[in-house]
C-alpha cells in the first residue's frame, strides 16, 4: 500500500464533516491507495469481527454513538490517527497528517504531521504592484507596497476580494443591474484562487523575494535604457 498527506482543501471538508462522512472518505482514500487489500464495509467488517452494517449505519449517520473499539479498530484498518476521527482535531492550527501506509510498516499510522503551505501556517504580509497598461502594448509601474503589518489567510482573502472587484468594476461594459447574473462574486473569486494555490502548488510556485525583486529591478533597468535611447534618437 502507498501512503500520501491530506491536502489542505481536504482538512476544511473534514472539518466541516460528520463522523460517518469522515470515515467514509477515509476508507475510500485508503482503498485507492491499497493494491492488495479490499476496503469495502463488508471486507473491513470482516477483519474486525462486526457486521457490514454496523460499519455502514455510521457512515450513513444512523449510529450516532458508536463504540470506542469499533472507532479504534477503524482508525488501524484504514491507517488514520485515532484522533483524526474527533471534531476537536480540526478546531485549532491546522495539521496534514498522512493516510495509508508503506508495506513494509507494521504499526498504525501515528499523527506525523508535514509541511503545510506557509499561507495556512503562519501570519504573513502580501503586497501589491499597481500598472497602467496602454492601447499600444506598452505598460508602466506606478506603486509596488508590501504591508508592515501581518495578516492571517483570511484577512488576505477579503483584501484580494476587494481588488478583484475594483479590477472587474472596471472590466464590465454592458448592463450594471445585470453584474450579479454574470460574474462571480469577489470573495468567492477571491477563496476559489486562494484554495487553488493550496492545492495546485506547481501552478502558484512559492519562490524568494529577493530573486524577483532582483529580476524586476533587471528589468526595470534594461527597460528605462531601453527608453532613455529611443529618446535620443
Amino acid at each position: 500500500m502507498a501512503k500520501r498527506t491530506i491536502t489542505a482543501i481536504e482538512f476544511f471538508s473534514l472539518k466541516k464533516a460528520t463522523l460517518g462522512e469522515r470515515i467514509r472518505f477515509f476508507r475510500e482514500e485508503t482503498g485507492k491507495l491499497s493494491t492488495k487489500e479490499d476496503y469495502s464495509t463488508r471486507a473491513i467488517s470482516k477483519r474486525l469481527g462486526v457486521t457490514a452494517q454496523s460499519i455502514t449505519a455510521i457512515e450513513r449517520g444512523e449510529s450516532k454513538n458508536p463504540s470506542f473499539q469499533l472507532i479504534y479498530g477503524l482508525s488501524r484498518e484504514l491507517h488514520v490517527p485515532i484522533e483524526a476521527f474527533t471534531d476537536e482535531f480540526y478546531q485549532n492550527d491546522i495539521r496534514l497528517f498522512e493516510i495509508g501506509i508503506d508495506d513494509e510498516d507494521i504499526t498504525c499510522a501515528g499523527t506525523k504531521e508535514t509541511e503545510i503551505d506557509p499561507a495556512l501556517s503562519a501570519n504573513f504580509h502580501f503586497g501589491c504592484y499597481v500598472y497602467q497598461a496602454f492601447q499600444d502594448g506598452r505598460m508602466r509601474f506606478l506603486y509596488s507596497k508590501e504591508t508592515k503589518n501581518a495578516v492571517d489567510y483570511k484577512s488576505f482573502v477579503e483584501s484580494l476580494a476587494r481588488f478583484i472587484a475594483e479590477i472587474e468594476m472596471h472590466s464590465y461594459s454592458g448592463e450594471i443591474l445585470e453584474l450579479d447574473n454574470i460574474l462571480l462574486p469577489p470573495i468567492k473569486h477571491a477563496a476559489s484562487l486562494f484554495k487553488a494555490s493550496l492545492e495546485y502548488t506547481k501552478d502558484f510556485p512559492i519562490f524568494s523575494k529577493n530573486s524577483w525583486n532582483e529580476t524586476l529591478n533587471d528589468f526595470l533597468s534594461a527597460a528605462a535604457e531601453q527608453s532613455y535611447k529611443g529618446k535620443e534618437s
